[in-house]
């Protein structure tokens, strides 16, 4: 038998030098490169180019933002093992140095915007874990595989209409459906009692009481935009506890 030091060594300038064995090294190696974008304050040169690529990865994979795309632990195996590289628009070096960073359990801050919680993905979400395994739900494997229409944390919330949100965006107050209201809406979901009780446990209870104060609390950094009377975005406004500012071009 051969020692793994010998098998990982070879002759240089006569002398026998060891090799490292960088295989367990490999996924942070490939990482680093989605590291500098993702997580350093200080953005490379380059950035706008990877932020560009992301953008189109996460919708080629079938997300609606990048950041729900990099709080996914979906790995799309058989998606990707059907992408034709010449018909992307990111480069597949692109894709794995991403899909590493997420591999060393890297996530995205969702913010604390009330619009941006409702909107998260229930399934496949670091940041929303079965209670009993701490686990995301995978929906397939899940009590709701068949529940088609149930994706979003807003599709738990009662007396809310995405269609009706997007011509009448205020929200005073907002609260879960109970589970019976759940029952009679997603009937075939299995177990249903004791599983909608464990996916609104699975909820964490920051976001539950940022939910449940509606879109109307503005005590957290934000930026507002006017409309025009032809519904054109007008002047953007950043406020910061109150005190709002007028945002103008450099």
């Amino acid at each position: 038998m051969v020692s793994n030091r010998k098998r990982l060594s070879t002759k240089k300038h006569g002398t026998l030098v060891t090799l490292a064995n960088i295989d367990h090294n490999i996924t942070s190696l490939i990482a680093k490169w989605a590291f500098k974008i993702l997580s350093n304050t200080t953005l490379p040169s380059y950035s706008s180019l990877w932020y560009y690529e992301i953008y189109h990865m996460s919708i080629y994979l079938g997300y609606k933002c990048p950041d729900h795309f990099l709080n996914s632990t979906h790995p799309h195996t058989q998606v990707l093992s059907r992408a034709k590289p010449h018909k992307l628009k990111f480069n597949l070096f692109t894709l794995s140095s991403v899909m590493s960073y997420k591999d060393m359990g890297h996530i995205k801050i969702v913010s604390s915007v009330w619009e941006d919680i409702v909107d998260q993905p229930l399934f496949d979400n670091r940041n929303i874990t079965q209670p009993n395994t701490h686990e995301p739900w995978h929906k397939p494997k899940s009590p709701f595989h068949k529940c088609s229409k149930l994706k979003f944390v807003h599709n738990l919330l009662d007396d809310f209409d995405i269609d009706e949100y997007s011509s009448n965006p205020s929200i005073p107050t907002a609260r879960f459906k109970t589970i019976g209201q759940l029952q009679q809406q997603f009937p075939n979901a299995l177990n249903s009692a004791v599983s909608w009780q464990m996916l609104l446990d699975s909820i964490p209870n920051e976001w539950k009481n940022l939910i449940a104060q509606g879109n109307q609390t503005f005590d957290r950094p934000e930026f507002f935009a006017t409309t025009s009377d032809n519904d054109q975005m007008g002047p953007i406004y950043f406020n910061n506890s109150g005190a709002l500012t007028l945002c103008t071009l450099p």
